[in-house]
């Protein structure tokens, strides 16, 4: 298989289609795990040995709630890490967590209160749109991705803008019940209220353990279905499995059925350990 950089290495793996035995989409997860550790394996080259001693979470670990906002039934997911990890990693452990395929533009969104302004980022990683000051400035912290083609004008973001990929989670958000908005494909408009539950010191624990998901319900998001509104209309549809609606959607997903239920905590914490490294090398360096 030739070598390919990023998003394109996942489009290339993650599409390949399993002619014999397994072709349901909820049916397909075990393989979907087994070729996203297969293109870490391209891109980072072999990764360590099970048996070797794995360094201790020497860091706080922060415990979050995330739940697909404006959903029903919920689909929400428990989850730990290190706190000493960028506002982008935070983001690809979402997107993990939530099926997300890393194919689009992505951003975290924080309202700000007065006990956030003692907080400092980074000299460097704040934008300023021309014209507003720190006083007039909208009560909101935005984390974005940067590059020469974002549009930062003030119409459209509102907000402060901080670089996504240099911006440390323990900078941002450090104490319990604080909430942000991770929001993903700004077209279908995905939307996760994060809040942070509690801060935990287990100096026991292998680092190599982290992320990890506790708990959760529900599948995740269907990839360029319309968002919240064409989820529930794809999950109606295969709730009756009848119609011009579940001929359309049986024949775009290539499936018959669909579990918009099940919950695969194994596979979500094996694809943990290595998709959201996958991520980071799509986002930042392609």
């Amino acid at each position: 298989m030739p070598c390919m950089n990023g998003r394109g290495t996942f489009r290339a793996l993650c599409d390949h289609r399993i002619s014999e035995g397994l072709t349901e989409r909820n049916g397909c997860e075990h393989i979907r795990g087994i070729l996203r550790i297969y293109a870490h394996k391209i891109l980072y080259g072999t990764m360590a040995s099970p048996h070797e001693a794995l360094p201790v979470a020497s860091h706080p670990i922060y415990q979050f709630y995330a739940e697909l906002k404006n959903y029903e039934p919920k689909i929400w997911r428990r989850f730990q890490l290190m706190n000493d990890v960028t506002m982008s990693r935070l983001g690809y452990v979402l997107m993990t967590m939530f099926e997300m395929g890393a194919e689009h533009s992505f951003a975290f969104e924080m309202k700000r209160d007065d006990s956030m302004r003692s907080r400092k980022l980074p000299d460097g990683l704040m934008m300023t749109p021309v014209g507003m000051t720190d006083s007039s400035f909208p009560q909101k912290w935005r984390f974005d991705l940067i590059d020469d083609d974002a549009d930062l004008s003030p119409v459209r973001i509102k907000s402060r803008i901080f670089d996504v990929t240099v911006s440390k989670m323990k900078d941002v958000i450090s104490v319990p019940g604080e909430k942000m908005t991770f929001l993903y494909d700004f077209g279908d408009d995905w939307k996760i209220d994060v809040t942070l539950e509690s801060i935990i010191k287990d100096r026991e624990l292998p680092a190599g353990e982290l992320p990890r998901v506790l708990e959760g319900e529900g599948y995740g998001i269907i990839e360029d279905s319309g968002g919240v509104r064409g989820l529930a209309r794809i999950a109606e549809a295969f709730e009756k499995k009848s119609g011009e609606s579940y001929e359309m959607y049986r024949e775009w997903l290539g499936t018959d059925d669909i579990d918009m239920i099940t919950f695969n905590i194994d596979n979500i914490n094996m694809r943990l350990k290595h998709f959201p490294r996958f991520c980071m090398y799509g986002y930042e360096y392609e």
